[in-house]
């Protein structure tokens, strides 16, 4: 309700320009998300392509989205539900980085409507684009970590986002949490 409605001005040599600016609720208003969004993408591309030029060949990634059951769903509010983001990164960093001897690059967003269909309704979620690029601690140097997980590395990471969620959140009865993971 508060997007748009309050107005930033700067002026130079010869105009004066007006821009509204956002309420910066990006997990809870969809303009601020998704003009959040795109400039996280647009820097993102940017990112990437010096970063391919740097190391003079394609640096891989995985797209990646944490869901809840309908049940987690409803224990997540308007107060809680920038922690979804903190919770899914500890599993990345787990799956990723088991002894954290590496610092995992990559970018991620918290939403809560539905990807598909954003008049759905409440469904908070995570987002997280994550390189193959990583900073080893131990060597002093970066180094290229798989993006490509194996089954076993899937299902824990399921797991562990079942295990993280609940322990902030409280038990829910659904029998999967699902992670998608391309």
């Amino acid at each position: 309700r508060l997007c748009r409605k309050v107005f930033s001005t700067w002026k130079d040599d010869e105009h004066t320009f007006h821009r509204p600016t956002l309420c910066q609720e990006r997990e809870l208003c969809p303009v601020c998300a998704w003009a959040y969004n795109e400039q996280l993408v647009a820097d993102d591309l940017e990112l990437y392509q010096l970063l391919c030029s740097r190391m003079g060949s394609r640096v891989g990634f995985a797209e990646v989205e944490f869901t809840l059951p309908f049940e987690g769903q409803k224990r997540v509010d308007d107060g809680n539900i920038g922690e979804l983001r903190g919770l899914a990164f500890e599993c990345l960093k787990e799956i990723m980085s088991p002894q954290g001897q590496f610092v995992i690059a990559g970018v991620g967003s918290t939403h809560h409507w539905h990807s598909s269909d954003p008049m759905k309704g409440w469904f908070p979620h995570v987002h997280f684009t994550v390189l193959e690029l990583a900073y080893d601690k131990v060597n002093d140097r970066f180094v290229r970590l798989p993006v490509h997980l194996s089954r076993e590395d899937l299902e824990r990471l399921n797991g562990l986002w079942r295990q993280k969620f609940e322990a902030r959140f409280g038990r829910v009865g659904a029998k999967r949490f699902v992670t998608h993971w391309h």
